[in-house]
C-alpha cells in the first residue's frame, strides 16, 4: 500500500555531502520522470497534480509530443437524430390509409428498409432512396401498421422536428441493407509555457530541504534543494495547479493566437479542466441534497458507459464539504463511507489521508469527495456567501470522471517533448559569485555568467491537462 507518508520533507543544515548529484534541479534535468515524484510529494496541497502526473495517470499517447497542440476523438451516440426542413406532402393526414408520404430532411442518412420514429411514436419505413432536392433530401415513406385510420400528427412533421432510426425491415428475398456511420466528436487542446525565477544571495545557503524517499526494499534515499527553493516550489506548483483547473484556451478557429509575447511570438494557452468539461452538465443548486447528487450522478454515468474502472470524484471547498456531508446524513442509508483509496494506473493503491472521503451507493457508484483548497481562496475568489462568509466557490462541485477509456486516463497531462526530451518540468541555475552546490575547485570556481552575488533558478514547464471525455464530467455552482 502506497501513501503519501512515504514521502517526507525534512529540514537540515547544507553540508559537502549536498553535491549536485543528489540535488533535486540535477534529477529534473537527468531523470525527467522525477516530477512525477515531486508533484506526488506535494500531493497533500495540490490534488489535481496528484491525482494526474503524481499517480502516473500520464497520457500514454500524448505524454511526449512534438507539436503544441494536439487533438482526439470521442464515440458520440452511435445514430443521430435527423431534423424535418421542408413542408411534407400531403399536408394533412399523413399517412392515412397505409398511403406514402414524402419528407424533406436535412441530410441523406436513411435508406430503403430502414424504419424511422417520429416524435409521439408513429414509426415509418424508408420507400425508396432519398432525392437531392437543393441542399435537403425528400424521402418516400409508409407507415408500419395494420391500422387504416392512423396518421403521423401534424405536429411531428413541423419543420425542426426530427426522425430517429430504429431499426430495419426488408421483403423475402430481398436486396439492399446498409450501415450508420457513427460521427465521432473531436477536442482539441494546446500546452501552455509556465515558468518562474527567483534567485538568492551567496550568504543565504545555509538552510536546506530534503525530499526523503522509501523504496520497496525499505532503503531510504534522498533529494535536496535549499529552503528558498522548496518556498518558491510551493509557489510554483499552486499557479500549476490554478493554470490546470482555470486555463483558458485562446486560439481562434482560423489557428491564430492573438496574444504577442515580448519577443513577438504568440503567447499559446491551454483549456483547463473547468472550460473543458462540457457546458451541458452545468448546473445551479441553492440547497445540496442527496437527490441532488444522485440525480447528477445519474447524469453523468449515461456519458460513462464505456468507462474502466469506473471512479468518480467530486472537488469542492470547505463549504462544499459541509454541505455534502449534512445531505449525506440526512440521507444516510443513500451512502455509506468506505475504505478511502484509489486504484492508480501503475496498479498500486493509493491511500488518501482525510481530505478525501468515498461514499457508496448513490447509484451503486462510488463518489470520492476531495477538498480542493484553490476554490477557498479568498484572494483569487472574491465573491463572498452572504452567511457564512467563504467564498461562493468554497461551495463549487465539480465531478469529475477517472475512469480510464480504452486503457486511456480519461484525466491525465501531456507534456512537450521528443526524443528524449520532456519539458514537463525543467529546473536550471545561473551562476554568479555563487554555485548552487557550492563548488570553487578549478575553472569552475572563477568562471561565472553573471556578476550578481549569489545564483539564480528557473523553472519551466510545457504541459496541458486532457480530459478525454468531457462529458462524462460536470459542475455543481452554488448560486
Amino acid at each position: 500500500m502506497a501513501n503519501i507518508s512515504q514521502l517526507q520533507w525534512r529540514k537540515q543544515k547544507w553540508n559537502t555531502e549536498l553535491t549536485d548529484s543528489n540535488s533535486l534541479s540535477q534529477a529534473l534535468l537527468t531523470k525527467p520522470e522525477i516530477s512525477n515524484t515531486l508533484a506526488y510529494a506535494f500531493g497533500d496541497k495540490f490534488h489535481l497534480q496528484y491525482l494526474t502526473q503524481g499517480s502516473g495517470r500520464v497520457s500514454d499517447k500524448y505524454k511526449l509530443i512534438g507539436n503544441s497542440e494536439f487533438k482526439w476523438p470521442l464515440q458520440g451516440m452511435l445514430y443521430k437524430a435527423i431534423p424535418i426542413t421542408g413542408t411534407t406532402v400531403p399536408g394533412s393526414n399523413v399517412g392515412l390509409n397505409f398511403n406514402p408520404f414524402q419528407v424533406i430532411l436535412a441530410e441523406n442518412y436513411f435508406h430503403v428498409g430502414d424504419v424511422v420514429r417520429f416524435e409521439q411514436g408513429a414509426v415509418a419505413r424508408v420507400q425508396s432512396e432519398p432525392i437531392q432536392i437543393g441542399t435537403d433530401w425528400q424521402y418516400t415513406l409508409q407507415l408500419v401498421t395494420n391500422d387504416t385510420t392512423e396518421i403521423v400528427p401534424a405536429a411531428d412533421v413541423a419543420i425542426g422536428k426530427e426522425l430517429s432510426f430504429e431499426w430495419t425491415l426488408f421483403e423475402e428475398h430481398s436486396k439492399g441493407g446498409s450501415s450508420k456511420e457513427a460521427f465521432p466528436m473531436w477536442f482539441r487542446n494546446q500546452l501552455s509555457t509556465s515558468r518562474l525565477s527567483w534567485s538568492m544571495s551567496g550568504s543565504s545557503r545555509t538552510d536546506v530541504i530534503v525530499l526523503e524517499t522509501k523504496g520497496a526494499s525499505g532503503k531510504k534515499g534522498g533529494l535536496w534543494i535549499y529552503e528558498k527553493q522548496y518556498q518558491q516550489m510551493l509557489a510554483w506548483m499552486k499557479q500549476t495547479e490554478r493554470m490546470r483547473w482555470y486555463g483558458r484556451y485562446n486560439r481562434d478557429s482560423s489557428g491564430i493566437v492573438s496574444l504577442p509575447g515580448s519577443n513577438g511570438r504568440p503567447v499559446v494557452s491551454g483549456a483547463g479542466i473547468l472550460e473543458q468539461i462540457a457546458n451541458s452538465n452545468k448546473r445551479n443548486y441553492t440547497v445540496a441534497t442527496e437527490q441532488l447528487f444522485r440525480d447528477f450522478i445519474a447524469d453523468l454515468l449515461m456519458n460513462s458507459k464505456e468507462a474502466e474502472n469506473k471512479k468518480f470524484i467530486a472537488f469542492t471547498g470547505r463549504g462544499g464539504m459541509d454541505s455534502f456531508n449534512s445531505a449525506m446524513r440526512d440521507a444516510i442509508q443513500a451512502a455509506r463511507i468506505i475504505d478511502t483509496q484509489l486504484v492508480s494506473r501503475n496498479g498500486m493503491n493509493l491511500k488518501f489521508g482525510s481530505d478525501f472521503i468515498t461514499y457508496q451507493g448513490l447509484l451503486n457508484t462510488e463518489l470520492t469527495l476531495v477538498y480542493n483548497p484553490m476554490f477557498d481562496d479568498p484572494v483569487h475568489n472574491r465573491a463572498l456567501h452572504p452567511l457564512t462568509g467563504l467564498p461562493k466557490e468554497s461551495y463549487r462541485f465539480v465531478i469529475l470522471d477517472f475512469s480510464d477509456y480504452a486503457g486511456e486516463p480519461n484525466i491525465s497531462l501531456c507534456a512537450k517533448g521528443a526524443d528524449g526530451v520532456n519539458r514537463s518540468m525543467v529546473n536550471w541555475y545561473t551562476a554568479g559569485s555563487t554555485l548552487p552546490e557550492g563548488g570553487s575547485t578549478g575553472l569552475k570556481g572563477v568562471l561565472r555568467s553573471n556578476s550578481l552575488d549569489g545564483f539564480e533558478s528557473h523553472m519551466l514547464s510545457e504541459t496541458a491537462i486532457k480530459v478525454t471525455n468531457p462529458l462524462s464530467c460536470g459542475e455543481l455552482i452554488y448560486e
